[in-house]
């Protein structure tokens, strides 16, 4: 588990975790935070004060407002989750090795979650790429002075002071994806494992094999351990922020999909969409894919359960202990979105298809 131990640590060196050095709290809180709300106010007055008719500055400052809103949920989450995302790192350490089923297996899976570490990696990398191109682009074109559209106040170095504090929050935000995705992305690929292992050893109970004693044994540690899987509480951690992010992820997706199509553009602000878009695509499918992988881990645990031969053996107990496995199995289990989106893999094709209809209503609408 020493990937999800440098979670903790990103965790920690956010500055507004409870256990976090007086240091990083104060930057965190009076350094970092307040130019994070300021962009967003000057975003949002931008909107109010500019000509709506124009749609290509309404997109715009939209684009800006859902960027460092996903900052600000996530520094969110982790000033009131922080406690108990720490206790889902060691409450992993409770759960079975990976070596349980057999050293190979247990390559296998620890070789998964090196990947999981590696994917984290590269979408700070894809990131950053993507925040480097948006700054270029700024500095060539000399009609958007930011990175990202907002209000500028009238007083010297203005620009200058919101191009380096834009810069500074997209730099941040890559340290918050190493703390609260790569999180995610390592918990559900452990909650993952933890089925499949569950299944092996579902596999070796065979009651004409085994003695009696051994397979009460196994089926009693397979049930406490189905009764320790951590997706309720990584529910309650991410709960809001899975709202925040579908509805921002189509809101940026809406936006990039209309420059692309409908708008006329530079090299620079194209390569810049084409790398925004890749980053949200990427980033969803990670909140996504692994939620719905444990969704189809969990139904393969229950179906595991389904063949053994209880219903041959002659103890009534063990029976009436395969029945509530059973039973307690297929009990739904699934991440939610404040009871609103369901985290799935087919919410991501709707994303798309959300996003391209708006895009297309919006050009309807600017040829009014």
């Amino acid at each position: 588990m020493e990937y999800l131990k440098y979670c903790q640590t990103y965790i920690r060196g956010c500055g507004l975790a409870s256990n976090s050095s007086p240091f990083r709290k104060i930057l965190a809180i009076y350094f970092f935070l307040p130019p994070c709300f300021l962009i967003i106010a000057f975003s949002v007055y931008e909107l109010w004060d500019a000509n709506n008719n124009d749609i290509f500055l309404v997109i715009e400052v939209l684009e800006c407002i859902s960027s460092y809103t996903q900052l600000t949920i996530r520094k969110y989450m982790i000033f009131t989750q922080n406690e108990l995302m720490v206790e889902i790192i060691n409450d992993c350490d409770q759960l079975w090795s990976f070596d349980t089923c057999g050293p190979e297996l247990g390559k296998k899976f620890k070789q998964r979650m090196k990947n999981c570490w590696i994917m984290v990696k590269a979408l700070v990398t894809c990131g950053f790429t993507t925040f480097i191109l948006m700054c270029i682009s700024a500095r060539a074109d000399r009609d958007n002075l930011l990175p990202f559209l907002c209000w500028i106040p009238d007083f010297p170095y203005a620009t200058e002071v919101l191009f380096l504090s834009q810069f500074m929050l997209l730099m941040e935000l890559l340290y918050y994806v190493m703390a609260t995705d790569g999180f995610y992305l390592l918990v559900c690929m452990d909650i993952h494992i933890q089925f499949e292992m569950m299944q092996e050893m579902l596999k070796t109970i065979q009651f004409d094999v085994i003695s009696e004693k051994e397979s009460w044994e196994k089926l009693t540690e397979l049930a406490k351990h189905h009764n320790r899987m951590l997706h309720q509480k990584l529910n309650q951690v991410f709960s809001k922020y899975y709202v925040v992010q579908y509805f921002m992820t189509v809101a940026a997706m809406t936006v990039q999909t209309y420059t692309l199509k409908y708008r006329m553009v530079n090299i620079q602000t194209a390569l810049k969409s084409i790398m925004y878009t890749f980053s949200l695509m990427f980033q969803s499918a990670y909140y996504l894919f692994p939620a719905s992988n444990i969704e189809i881990e969990a139904e393969n645990f229950s179906t595991e359960i389904y063949f053994l031969n209880w219903q041959d053996h002659e103890d009534v107990k063990i029976r009436k202990h395969i029945l509530f496995m059973l039973m307690k199995s297929q009990e739904n289990l699934e991440l939610m979105g404040e009871g609103m989106v369901h985290i799935n893999r087919n919410e991501y094709l709707l994303m798309f298809r959300l996003a391209f209809t708006i895009a297309t209503l919006l050009d309807g609408l600017n040829q009014l």
